[in-house]
């Protein structure tokens, strides 16, 4: 078996898989899937998005860092005095404009195009090779599955745009989503294309991220946010950097689990389950399992709220926030039932995830996102925009207040566990604050609870971030009942498979090398491909 690709989207998944197929490694294969995903999944990420990378490689376990950055024309106050107040599930600020989630003032610099181009270092098949498929896709086009309208057939959160509002709110976005003459959103079975991103990927194919960052597309992007009175430049585009550098590290069961870097979630992740750790092995769908997950995210992310952010803007005391006193004193405080403090933190909802491994022990897990997207499309190119704007803290002074350069807090946490030098888990997530819990669930459904792969990633999921706790209707009634004993504010979820809890991306490797991928069954698609050739 030459490997394995796991994704939200069954295209994407085979065209990675087949890239492994003709000779690639997970890289090629990751690189191939996450373009092939922006024309599959075109809410969930695309060519102007952001994200993150952990990866197993030839140097070792990296992660690669491609955060959105605020642009230039931002200032640190220009939000403080009309911002309504924060989303309880997700934290986004509100406005009575949508100005931090649509439109042109929503986007940050995007970096996807620059990361996936860094991680093609470690890459065998030529760049144009990897792009040809999601080009091919976006041009002859293709029936528009039901995953695409998943988040578009909810009702909007209080405070925030309807979907109509956003997938029509530039000429170019409304062309590719809405139906021709009639003003509603296209469905599932539609014919879906979009020949003017296939003409983009073909010159990125060509000319790679110079033409992106600093050539005639850097300008187009550039011009159409400030047509908007955004905060992006053309100076900002051409001084966009990536960050590559050791991941954040920590233990769990004695194993070494490596995840992403601030201002990412792999902080919050690691604390959680240093937590958990300080546990005997809990007992799967017991009332006080729910119980400890949930006392866990708490405080993990209580702890996040104070004292992680972009690094390049404020000292992350990482040392401090993974240390034994620190995970000693949360575990005290959860046998005691000390109450915190509510925390409502932000994060990013419009992502998606892919893992890849291949036979000679490369892993990668990789997330990217359009935030919320901005419902803006670069006219001509088929570029959308990302919202990343949609989470900064619009009050001066504090550490992920507003700032030129800066990265906002994420919750992306794409993360590998290590059996000595060997991969033994390849994870990671979309959904909001839920990455992180989606993550921190699943590892533990496996490497505490004794899950399959595939048992991990659909069992029951609780979500707090520091506020309410959320729960699938699949939590037991015990369950339920154990948590508002705690004192915690118990809000259950219309649905037994709810996707704001997250959706897990797995692959599971044996000793003997061989693998076993589960896609989460929580949004319509998911897919693990094989490569046998």
């Amino acid at each position: 078996m030459r490997g394995v690709v796991v994704c939200p989207q069954p295209l994407a998944a085979e065209v990675g898989a087949t890239i492994l197929a003709e000779g690639g490694n997970a890289f090629d294969a990751a690189i191939a899937a996450a373009f092939t995903q922006m024309v599959t999944d075109p809410h969930m990420c695309g060519l102007g998005g952001f994200g993150a990378a952990t990866y197993a490689g030839p140097d070792g376990c990296r992660h690669l860092a491609f955060h959105a950055r605020i642009g230039s024309r931002a200032t640190a106050d220009m939000w403080a005095a009309d911002c309504l107040g924060r989303l309880e599930l997700g934290g986004y600020t509100l406005f009575d404009d949508h100005r931090s989630s649509l439109g042109h003032r929503s986007v940050g610099t995007p970096g996807t195009v620059a990361g996936l181009a860094a991680l093609h270092r470690h890459a065998r098949l030529p760049w144009a090779d990897l792009l040809a498929p999601a080009a091919a896709l976006a041009r002859t086009g293709f029936p528009a599955p039901s995953y695409i309208f998943e988040m578009l057939g909810r009702a909007s959160a209080p405070g925030l745009p309807s979907p109509i509002e956003r997938m029509a709110h530039t000429p170019d976005s409304a062309a590719l989503w809405c139906q021709p003459g009639r003003g509603a959103l296209k469905q599932p079975g539609d014919h879906w294309a979009n020949p003017d991103m296939a003409k983009t990927l073909e010159r990125l194919a060509a000319a790679g991220l110079e033409d992106f960052y600093r050539g005639d597309l850097a300008e187009q992007i550039a011009a159409e946010i400030a047509r908007g009175g955004g905060y992006v430049t053309l100076d900002d585009l051409k001084s966009y950097r990536v960050r590559l550098g050791p991941p954040t590290e920590g233990r769990f069961r004695g194993l070494r689990v490596c995840s992403s870097t601030p201002p990412g979630g792999g902080v919050t992740l690691l604390q959680m389950l240093h937590i958990l750790d300080r546990f005997p092995p809990a007992v799967p769908g017991a009332p006080e399992t729910y119980v400890l997950l949930a006392a866990a995210m708490q405080e993990a992310f209580a702890e996040r709220m104070r004292s992680v952010a972009d690094p390049d803007f404020a000292p992350v005391p990482l040392d401090d926030l993974l240390g034994s006193v620190w995970a000693d004193a949360a575990a005290e405080r959860i046998r005691r039932g000390t109450p915190l403090r509510e925390a409502h933190v932000p994060a990013g909802d419009g992502t998606t995830h892919l893992s890849a491994c291949d036979a000679q022990g490369h892993a990668v897990a990789l997330t990217h996102t359009l935030g919320l997207y901005s419902g803006v499309i670069v006219p001509g190119t088929g570029i959308p925009l990302n919202s990343a704007m949609d989470n900064v803290d619009p009050v001066p002074g504090r550490s992920n207040s507003i700032a030129p350069g800066k990265a906002r807090l994420s919750a992306m946490a794409p993360t590998i566990v290590f059996d000595g030098d060997r991969p033994r888990l390849v994870n990671g997530s979309p959904g909001t604050n839920a990455i992180v819990t989606s993550v921190f669930q699943v590892l533990a459904g496996v490497l505490d609870l004794g899950m399959s792969p595939a048992e991990a990633v659909a069992a029951p999921r609780v979500h707090c971030e520091g506020g309410p706790v959320f729960v699938e209707g699949r939590i037991s009634q015990a369950a339920q009942a154990a948590l508002r004993a705690r004192g915690l504010d118990v809000r259950p979820f219309p649905g037994n498979y709810v996707s704001s809890t997250g959706r897990n991306q797995l692959i599971a490797i044996a000793p003997d090398g061989s693998f076993t991928g589960a896609s989460d069954p929580r949004r319509d698609g998911g897919v693990a491909v094989y490569s046998r050739h």
